[in-house]
């Protein structure tokens, strides 16, 4: 971190206004002149239609949460995604359509036979909604001497649309999911294996963690009949407030749209959960970070993998991660992270009815 730090200061040093640094800054620091560059670059953006101070508003709310003050933080966080939503021109149906799309299919998908795996190394899938803390179980795992890490790709759904005759994007489209389910499965784990190929080693176990492949879940089941598949999970109103509070998730820049997409993905996820039984196997934050000793015993068990307490030490994993967590796993296992939704339950109080009412525990 202090490495990132200098690195971040240096460049505001040049370029006084870049809101990328003092955004990347924000996460890792808190001074008050910190602050005060936040706002000064915010007065020199101007206040047009099209002006784009995203970075530095989400900045500004990393600020006022470090300094306690969680009303300006979250009217910074919903300055900031009402900005982003409105220049992205983003619309959330698309993504309740493709989650909704993926429900209906797993009917289909169901009858098809798992096949037979000739794989001399295993996938191990670690997926989960991003912010859920799927870093952290790649972290711990990868500090195995059995299992190496791929980190974030797009290899399985590329595959899967690939032998689908779908031009690959990173997720399918929801006019195209249907066609998905008649896709050569067996072809589909062998493609993804050898476009993983030059990322593998020889490790007997590789991690592909990629948060979104918690979507196609039922296709990876039948595909690589020998894969590991992994779901990390978090409270509901802690992981939702956690995508919120980030720039990177479409679907989060309003609450209102990221109700809908955590039901719809909680159906889906359901679904995956009836149809995949004991292979799927489930890890809740919460008890990951109270419990770590216990919770990685137990999963290392379910996977095969020798347990020793090193694997817990995932700040001294190097590793490069990719992840919008990538600052907090520097600083080890810890609970800090733990129950920060009641900062701002009176802003979420319309999500959490929401949830009530789809029977979403909390």
């Amino acid at each position: 971190i202090t490495a990132a730090e200098h690195t971040f200061r240096s460049v505001l040093q040049s370029a006084p206004g870049h809101q990328k640094a003092l955004f990347e800054l924000s996460r890792i620091s808190h001074d008050t002149n910190l602050k005060t560059q936040i706002e000064k670059a915010l007065a020199a953006s101007g206040n047009g239609s099209d002006t784009n101070t995203i970075f530095l508003h989400y900045a500004l709310g990393n600020y006022w949460e470090k300094s306690g003050s969680f009303k300006a933080a979250f009217n910074s966080f919903q300055t900031a995604g009402a900005q982003a939503k409105r220049l992205a021109q983003y619309r959330v149906e698309q993504d309740i359509s493709r989650l909704t799309a993926l429900t209906r299919a797993a009917d289909a998908l169901e009858c098809v036979p798992e096949t037979l795996s000739t794989a001399n190394c295993t996938p191990i899938f670690i997926t989960g909604l991003p912010r859920s803390g799927t870093t952290i179980v790649e972290r711990i795992l990868s500090n195995s001497e059995q299992v190496e890490s791929i980190n974030e790709t797009f290899f399985f759904s590329s595959a899967l649309q690939e032998c689908a005759d779908i031009t690959p994007a990173p997720l399918p489209k929801p006019a195209d999911i249907n066609t998905l389910t008649k896709a050569p499965l067996e072809q589909v784990g062998e493609r993804y294996l050898e476009l993983t190929k030059h990322l593998r080693h020889d490790a007997p176990f590789f991690i592909e963690k990629l948060p979104d492949n918690a979507l196609l879940l039922g296709f990876i089941a039948k595909a690589l009949p020998n894969a590991k598949i992994i779901y990390v999970h978090k409270n509901p109103l802690d992981s939702c407030f956690g995508l919120y509070k980030q720039p990177y998730f479409p679907y989060a820049y309003d609450l209102t749209d990221l109700q809908q997409y955590y039901v719809a993905h909680h159906q889906l996820m359901a679904r995956w959960r009836s149809m995949l039984g004991s292979r799927l196997i489930e890890v809740g934050y919460e008890d990951l970070v109270k419990q770590p000793q216990q919770t990685t015993a137990n999963l290392c068990q379910q996977l095969d993998v020798k347990y020793h307490d090193m694997l817990l030490n995932i700040e001294q994993n190097n590793t490069v991660s990719n992840s919008a967590s990538a600052s907090q796993i520097s600083l080890g296992i810890y609970q800090t992270s733990l129950d920060r939704w009641h900062h701002y339950r009176s802003w979420l109080t319309d999500l959490e009815t929401a949830f009530k009412q789809a029977k979403i525990e909390i």
